[in-house]
């Protein structure tokens, strides 16, 4: 068999090895099919493909550009290219990549990643466009549409933005029971109507969005029943204007008359970000919760990691990019007068928490309602973008939030206050993966705090 003829069929191999999600596999078998036939171009750009899903994004490049040596015409390949360099924050070299890859053929596909780049770097307008151009191809790309809105959204546009956003219920194969199951209310008058809600997305998702819940009753809605996931079932029940909660997927269907996504009542009921309810808090500890007795002190909770170490790449990427180490907060203890606790449930920082001197009560925490237990004895919560961010200013408590760079959804372009939460501060990074800047801030502001405390326990 020819050398050439060979390497064709290790190449049919490597594809199914990719198929079957062993990609160290297909790796070994590429690097035999390209010793057998150097300039086997698709191999090279597949290999490529493979590293760059190995999160090895230099190491792709470097595959791609051979492929290009040998043909130059390969737009999929240019398309690529673009992605990785994208990956490594080289955004002049990855909005080449896409450009020279639109010049050859044009396709959805380089316009819906030019897009993705703009907003990691903030070009929201420029992102916009960008996924309206995708869009133009008329293959109606939910994916497209769905990232369209939540640009619109974090450009303030929300009437536009929320139609796009809803293609998320279609961006999946499996519905939601309650949309299976219920008429789905899409803004129909609720007098003596009875209606479920229920979350879609992440524990911060659904508190930020809680809100909302209570406005239906003054829609004329005679039921308002609320799911929730198991860890904010018991803090929704201390929600006004909720008849019942239940857990999510457990509502009373055989009662109601429509069913529908809280983040969907924005859009049903026409709301813009100046119009959004601003109660100082909405949510309360339960009555049965214990609150711990704490030190004395400015008494801080700190939570420095964002999610729990999703598996999907993108999602990880992102709860990566919106996390800190906390080694990097270690100056904090410097500052006199102050005592931290943790909020961080899930974490591997136990000696540096210790050498830190931050308290550690979570490991007794079942939920959340707990966990607002211990924050409504903090006098302060400095968290990143994540769940205790939400809940802390959802309980009134101030809170300095450190939002990354690229953090347009749902702070918008909020460099201090957010029109979310009046007791809420923002420490944005002025550029991508740069937590200096609002670490120093939040140091400076911290220090001010407790000298001011000190002084007023003293007089």
């Amino acid at each position: 068999m020819a050398a050439s003829e060979l390497a064709e069929k290790l190449f049919e191999k490597a594809l199914l090895a990719i198929t079957a999600k062993e990609l160290s596999k297909a790796s070994s078998i590429l690097v035999e099919a390209i010793k057998l036939k150097p300039d086997f171009a698709e191999a090279w750009v597949i290999r490529g493909n493979v590293r760059m899903a190995q999160d090895e994004s230099f190491d792709a490049i470097l595959h791609y550009d051979r492929a290009l040596d040998i043909n130059d015409k390969l737009w999929d390949c240019w398309n690529n290219r673009g992605i990785a360099w994208s990956n490594l924050a080289m955004w002049h070299m990855a909005e080449q990549s896409f450009r020279n890859s639109l010049e050859i053929m044009p396709a959805p596909e380089p316009h819906m990643n030019m897009a993705n780049m703009f907003c990691q770097m903030m070009r929201l307008e420029d992102a916009e466009k960008e996924y309206r151009a995708c869009l133009e191809y008329g293959n109606d790309d939910l994916t497209a549409h769905l990232n369209l809105g939540i640009t619109l959204l974090g450009q303030e546009k929300w009437k536009e933005g929320w139609q796009h956003y809803e293609a998320r219920h279609a961006n999946t194969p499996y519905q939601m029971k309650q949309r299976r199951v219920l008429p789905n209310w899409t803004g129909e008058d609720l007098h003596g109507k009875r209606i479920v809600l229920y979350p879609e997305q992440g524990l911060g998702d659904e508190i930020l969005f809680m809100r909302f819940a209570s406005l239906l009753k003054a829609k004329g809605a005679s039921r308002v029943y609320l799911e929730a996931m198991s860890p904010l079932l018991r803090l929704a029940n201390t929600l006004d204007h909720i008849d019942s909660v239940y857990m999510k997927g457990n509502g009373p269907y055989d009662v109601a008359d429509f069913s529908c996504a809280i983040m969907d009542i924005p859009m049903r009921l026409g709301l813009e970000p100046w119009s959004i309810p601003h109660a100082l808090k909405y949510l309360s500890v339960p009555r049965e919760v214990e609150r711990p007795e704490l030190g004395d002190g400015l008494r801080v909770g700190l939570c420095w990691l964002s999610g729990h170490r999703p598996l999907q790449p993108e999602a990880r990427a992102t709860a990566a990019n919106k996390s800190l180490q906390l080694k990097w907060l270690y100056d904090l203890k410097a500052i006199p007068g102050v005592t931290f606790y943790s909020l961080q449930k899930e974490h591997d920082d136990h000696r540096l928490m210790k050498e830190m001197g931050i308290i550690d009560l979570m490991g007794g925490m079942s939920d959340l309602a707990d966990t607002a237990g211990l924050i409504s004895e903090l006098e302060l919560v400095i968290s990143v973008d994540t769940a205790v961010a939400h809940l802390a200013a959802a309980l009134g408590k101030p809170t300095w939030n450190l939002v990354r760079f690229s953090g347009y959804w749902p702070w918008m372009r909020a460099q201090t206050g957010t029109v979310w939460y009046p007791s809420m501060r923002i420490y944005r990074q002025p550029q991508m993966f740069n937590w200096e800047p609002p670490i120093k801030a939040v140091m400076k502001d911290l220090a001010i705090l407790a000298e001011r405390k000190a002084q007023e326990d003293a007089a």
